[in-house]
C-alpha cells in the first residue's frame, strides 16, 4: 500500500495567512513512492489533458523568485511538514520545470491512494 501526502496550497495573494473569506485552492495528493499527482489537481481530472502523464513533485524551493530545488521530493517524504510548509512545490511535467507561485500552507498524509 503505498503512501499519499496532500499538499495544501495556500491562497493567491495571501502568503502564509489565511483568509476564511476566500476559498482555498484544490490541493494535491503526491504519491511519495515517484512524486505523481494521483488526484484531482496535477492530474487529467484538472490541469492535465486526458490520457498525458500526471505532474510529478520533483521537491520545493525556498523562495517564489528563486528557482532552485532547496529540498528533494525524498527530504520532503522524510519531513512532509518541515519540508513544505511555507515552501513553493516544483513539478515537473513533459519537460518543464516550474514551481507554484503560492507557498504550502498544509500537509496531510494519509496511507493508501485517495480517490
Amino acid at each position: 500500500m503505498s503512501t499519499t501526502i496532500t499538499i495544501q496550497p495556500g491562497q493567491p495573494g495571501e502568503g502564509m495567512d489565511y483568509d476564511i473569506r476566500k476559498p482555498l485552492p484544490y490541493p494535491f495528493h503526491i504519491d511519495v513512492t515517484n512524486g505523481d499527482c494521483v488526484h484531482g489537481r496535477g492530474t487529467d481530472r484538472f490541469d492535465v489533458p486526458a490520457g498525458r502523464m500526471p505532474w510529478r513533485l520533483i521537491g520545493f524551493q525556498n523562495l517564489r523568485d528563486v528557482q532552485q530545488v532547496d529540498h528533494s521530493l525524498a527530504d520532503f517524504v522524510a519531513d512532509p511538514e518541515g519540508v513544505a510548509v511555507g515552501h513553493y512545490p516544483v513539478f515537473i511535467h513533459e519537460g518543464d520545470i516550474f514551481n507554484l507561485d503560492v507557498p504550502i500552507t498544509n500537509v496531510t498524509t494519509s496511507a493508501g491512494v485517495i480517490r
